[in-house]
């Protein structure tokens, strides 16, 4: 049977999420992190006001609250990201077993791909509200094509590839690092290669850039940055910045509570920018 081994480790890891449903009682925990109201409130600002978060971007709000549509209420939308993220853990599964069968025997890539499944805190991730899941299950994704780009070489699977880090930076915006990675490693081939991009190959990268391209466009417009998200530098100075500062001084770091933070959070996001990268810069002159 054709697939077989992608079938059973497909069953195993659905009996293993389904035991760890039960014992941990799951349905009982009423428990929601900070990251998951900001996603809840920001897939609400893109059906309702149609406005875009400053923090989540455009697809993962547009695919988290896809249930809007049809008049889904609050706890309809967690369903459905649970949901969203089973299905991209079981299919990351089947990647994984994909990519590593490449470069090793099928037994060892079944090992490996178990490993993956019995990881308890990235099974976890997927009964809440979280990017995560989906985030690992495109960049598996670009990397399956990238190797298939290797094997088969022409610039079709590479655009794909490309088009799927795109498409990832406007779900967790740290992909922007991989895609500078890919430009470097990769611009060359495409430009010599540009003329042999099949249509469905040009419609696909065209889309995604425009997606993203809107998304910084519409960033610079509403909150003065040309950026994806304005998270990098809110995270950088109210986590990092604030408490080496703190253990500089000798004072008690509190998450979220503490002078750095309050005064940060009444800046505009231009001001945000420009004191985060100033106290990166400083904070690192001083300590080298």
């Amino acid at each position: 049977m054709k697939n077989r081994v992608e079938f059973n480790l497909i069953g195993i890891a659905s009996i293993w999420i389904l035991m760890v449903f039960f014992l941990m009682k799951i349905p009982a925990q009423t428990y929601y992190f900070p990251d998951e109201i900001s996603y809840f409130i920001a897939t609400k600002q893109f059906y309702f006001d149609f406005v875009l978060n400053d923090h989540r971007p455009l697809l993962i709000s547009a695919i988290f609250g896809f249930p809007f549509l049809f008049g889904a209420n609050g706890d309809m939308i967690f369903l459905w990201g649970i949901f969203i993220n089973l299905i991209c853990w079981l299919f990351s599964i089947v990647m994984i077993f994909k990519i590593v069968t490449i470069f090793v025997s099928k037994k060892a890539a079944i090992f490996y791909s178990l490993i993956y499944v019995f990881l308890i805190g990235n099974l976890f991730i997927v009964f809440h509200l979280l990017t995560e899941t989906i985030f690992i299950f495109f960049i598996l994704g670009a990397v399956f094509l990238l190797i298939k780009h290797q094997q088969l070489k022409g610039i079709n699977l590479l655009i794909y590839a490309f088009a799927l880090l795109l498409l990832s930076a406007l779900i967790k915006p740290i992909a922007v690092v991989f895609l500078f990675i890919f430009i470097f490693l990769y611009a060359k081939s495409i430009f010599f290669e540009i003329k042999l991009l099949k249509p469905i190959s040009s419609l696909v990268l065209v889309l995604s850039f425009s997606l993203v391209l809107f998304q910084c466009v519409y960033m610079k417009r509403v909150y003065g940055i040309f950026t994806i998200s304005t998270i990098d530098s809110a995270t950088y100075y109210n986590y990092l910045g604030t408490r080496a500062d703190c253990l500089a001084k000798n004072i008690e770091f509190v998450q979220g509570k503490n002078q750095r933070v309050i005064a940060f959070k009444k800046l505009n996001h231009v001001q945000q920018k420009y004191i985060a990268n100033q106290d990166f810069k400083h904070q690192v002159s001083n300590n080298t």
